[in-house]
């Protein structure tokens, strides 16, 4: 068979083959480029969500502001929803720790310690927008939430007459390492979905830094389309794992353990400083401790504490490291100051340093 029959033969079939499927082969390209021209897509964080009035009014209209993460919304509603702690529980860390309500009380007023306002770190949000293109109303949103706890991550999607059907990507921990980051493991996400709830969990639990945060890239399929969506770059939800222990019993997990009272202080007064509590801090933050370091500064500080402990006026130093606490920035702009930051793990170390100082 020569070239030009060949040729004849495959024009032929090719022919044969679109008369009888004339409208399929791009019918769904179409569909999809149809669909692509007719609605402007928007993605917007819901921390931000006053500034899109239209936005806010849909979701309340159709029942869902109870999801929204917003100013407007108190802690303990979101706790409540989201099975956090109440913000009349006390902290977690100072129940596992043995620290009794009373004592906690006692040691913040006798010490003067600002107790933190609640705050939900462990929690992003995003809300998809599909607007109509040619009239710019709302056509239909769905609600992106990613939420991690001490023992798992969870991402959930909230339709809002939308229909997302598939979500899958990857979901990425990373942990704090001194002033970087780095990627301690990573999952693949896919899930079918047939409504609105929770389609991923991912077991996570806390202890292995000082800090970790959880990273999604994500393709989202609503209808005939796919978005691809992402929280790159936000570092949320994040969670903390400070602690206060006896310095040699207690790892720094990528950030550092800071003496409360210098090692060096104690040495020169004859105690034995691996044996005394510390806090397991962030790199940064242990850095600008005024006991911290080789400077003339930090050797008058420890000069003041040296003082104290050879006049045995113990409470008296431990009231000196409180308040200079309560002068250090934070560096990540999260809180007031180092004291409100650290506050649980500030009165397990003031207890601790009783105990070790044999005034409690």
């Amino acid at each position: 068979m020569n070239i030009k029959k060949i040729l004849s033969l495959a024009l032929l079939s090719a022919l044969f083959i679109s008369s009888i499927f004339p409208a399929y082969s791009f019918a769904k390209d179409e569909q999809t480029t149809q669909e692509e021209t007719q609605f402007i897509i928007e993605e917007i964080n819901s921390d931000e969500i006053d500034n899109y009035p239209d936005v806010k009014a849909y979701i309340i209209e159709n029942g869902f502001e109870s999801y929204l993460k917003n100013e407007e919304q108190t802690y303990d509603e979101l706790a409540k929803l989201y099975n956090f702690k109440s913000s009349n529980e006390q902290s977690p860390y100072l129940i596992e720790k043995g620290i009794t309500e009373e004592t906690e009380q006692e040691i913040a007023e006798k010490y003067g310690l600002e107790k933190p306002e609640p705050s939900i770190r462990q929690y992003d949000q995003s809300i998809t927008v599909k607007r109509s293109a040619s009239t710019n109303a709302i056509d239909g949103m769905w609600i992106m939430t990613c939420i991690a706890d001490n023992y798992y991550v969870r991402l959930s999607v909230t339709n809002l007459n939308s229909r997302v059907s598939n979500v899958s990507g990857t979901l990425t921990k990373f942990n704090a390492k001194d002033r970087t980051w780095v990627k301690a493991a990573s999952t693949k996400v896919y899930a079918n979905l047939k409504g609105s709830g929770e389609f991923f969990k991912w077991s996570q639990p806390l202890g292995d830094a000082v800090q970790d945060y959880f990273e999604y890239e994500l393709v989202v399929v609503e209808g005939n389309l796919s978005y691809p969506r992402n929280n790159i770059g936000e570092k949320k939800p994040y969670r903390y794992y400070f602690d206060a222990e006896i310095y040699k019993l207690m790892k720094a997990l990528g950030g550092e353990r800071h003496h409360l009272v210098s090692a060096n202080s104690l040495y020169r007064a004859g105690f034995v400083s691996d044996d005394a509590p510390a806090v397991r801090m962030m790199y940064d933050d242990h850095r600008e401790t005024l006991n911290y370091g080789s400077g003339t500064s930090a050797d008058q500080y420890r000069a003041k504490e040296l003082e104290y402990l050879l006049a045995k006026d113990y409470t008296g130093l431990l009231q000196m490291e409180v308040n200079d606490f309560q002068k250090l920035p934070d560096y990540e702009g999260r809180f007031r100051n180092l004291q409100v930051k650290y506050y649980d793990q500030l009165i397990r170390a003031l207890y601790l340093y009783e105990i070790y100082f044999g005034i409690r």
